[in-house]
């Protein structure tokens, strides 16, 4: 199922990415369901419902204890509003190619899988990695192989665990779920001590009598066959 993006609106060791400009290939598009959400700490400020979705890239020049990337994600509101932060990364990421009205009538994320770009990472308050931004790659983009799975989380998919249509897929939808940074889990299940509701996509299912299922993920498999890297026309990557 494409990752449809429109105008209107694990496991293992964790090396440490100090900030720096990084080249980053993008591997995973998590699709994070629909809740409230608020900007800021303010009390007084209404939060406004809104799909969520998320970009992970991994970063070749730096590795872990197993010779694997590093990887860093960035979560984004499922828009291409000009004032949404995921309309000003695709375009810088595109060489400053704006979006034609077809595109934003109806654009397709999983397009940047396998694309290189340049993340600006910069650490943020709990002194974790952060994507401030993200542009054009040196050179021009390219669509390379990754040594980490490219793949896309589908929602829809993974919640037929929950309504009695558990199938190959929606457990294999199981097993990407858990490279999902903690709060993005929280996003779509919500959290333990209460303070985020479940998505409103696993909330309708539970009205309708669906439940959580019980099994124990496992990870997911890693490209071994590399693609020969492919030059994009003037630089646009997608």
């Amino acid at each position: 199922m494409p990752t449809i993006i429109s105008g209107s609106s694990g496991s293992g060791s964790r090396p440490k990415i100090p900030p720096g400009l990084y080249e980053g290939v993008a591997f995973m598009i998590a699709q994070l369901g629909t809740n409230w959400h608020k900007f800021s700490r303010d009390e007084d400020e209404e939060p406004k419902k809104q799909a969520k979705v998320a970009i992970f890239w991994e970063i070749p020049s730096i590795r872990d204890e197993d010779d694997k990337p590093a990887t860093v994600a960035h979560t984004y509101t499922a828009s291409l509003g000009k004032s949404a932060r995921l309309y000003k990364d695709l375009i810088k990421w595109r060489n400053n190619k704006e979006f034609t009205p077809e595109e934003l009538a109806g654009f397709d994320l999983e397009n940047v899988l396998g694309v290189t770009c340049n993340l600006d990472i910069v650490m943020n308050a709990n002194d974790n990695p952060k994507v401030d931004g993200v542009l054009t790659a040196t050179g021009g983009a390219k669509k390379v192989a990754t040594v980490h799975e490219q793949a896309v989380f589908e929602l829809d998919t993974y919640l037929r665990e929950y309504s009695g249509n558990s199938d190959a897929e929606s457990k294999r939808m199981c097993d990407l779920f858990e490279m999902l940074l903690p709060f993005q889990r929280d996003m779509i299940l919500g959290s333990d001590d209460g303070t985020k509701e479940p998505c409103f996509e696993l909330q309708a299912i539970r009205s309708k009598g669906g439940s959580a299922p019980e099994r124990v993920a496992t990870p997911p498999a890693v490209e071994t066959t590399a693609p020969a890297e492919e030059e994009f026309e003037d630089d646009i990557p997608f």
